[in-house]
């Protein structure tokens, strides 16, 4: 991964993200990635790419103004929610509700969203409202949030319960790799509840859980 950060590429697609950011080389990452976007600027993967590094460097603020000029030069639902999310990190809960409305098109992205800012705000309430809404309007759990909702808020037995039925798919380890990634949020669930993914960690030399540095006052653990 460390050789691939130091490559001199034009597109490094979604692969390098989804590793380096986890395992500590998000710094690595952001510069390989301003490098890239400085090569390709219309591909909106590109803008994603860094904004998401900027937010795993801690680097909030930058992340919101690489995030706000992607999506004026190359706009994407990915984007739109790392615009959201950051926007979300950084305590601007009245502009992350805007960019919702005007950057996600998406009924179960948008969704999503709105929950994870309720529990970022702690709002038991709201956030278990909106779970339900997820559950029964739209299929929570066959979407990319599932896992992550739960875990946002602190649900570990349901995040528990959906880790342990992936983990059961041959795919399920990358699935699982890639939940952890997408939730930043440090143990989206008990490794103990995932042998096969579990035995891929252990075999490797990966620090685990991926530390996001944020907070999730509705999770303890």
């Amino acid at each position: 991964t460390e050789r691939a950060l130091q490559a001199d590429v034009c597109d490094a697609g979604n692969s390098i993200t989804s590793i380096a950011n986890p395992i500590g080389l998000s710094e690595a990452h952001a510069e390989q990635s301003r490098r890239i976007l400085e090569c390709d600027p219309l591909r909106s993967l590109n803008w994603f790419n860094l904004a998401r590094a900027l937010l795993w460097t801690g680097e909030v603020e930058e992340s919101i103004e690489v995030s706000r000029e992607g999506l004026d030069i190359a706009p994407g639902l990915w984007l739109g929610w790392i615009h959201v999310r950051a926007l979300i990190e950084a305590g601007r809960y009245e502009a992350a509700e805007r960019a919702i409305d005007t950057s996600i098109d998406d009924p179960a992205w948008a969704k999503s969203a709105l929950l994870l800012m309720a529990a970022k705000q702690g709002d038991r309430e709201t956030y278990e409202g909106l779970l339900e809404e997820l559950r029964t309007g739209l299929d929570l759990e066959t979407t990319i949030f599932a896992l992550q909702a739960y875990s946002w808020g602190g649900r570990r037995e349901d995040a528990n319960r959906l880790a342990a039925l992936l983990d059961e798919h041959p795919w399920g380890p990358w699935v699982l790799w890639q939940e952890a990634n997408w939730c930043a949020c440090d143990h989206a669930f008990d490794l103990e509840v995932t042998p096969n993914f579990a035995r891929m960690i252990n075999d490797s030399d990966v620090n685990w859980p991926p530390r996001s540095g944020r907070d999730y006052p509705l999770k303890d653990w």
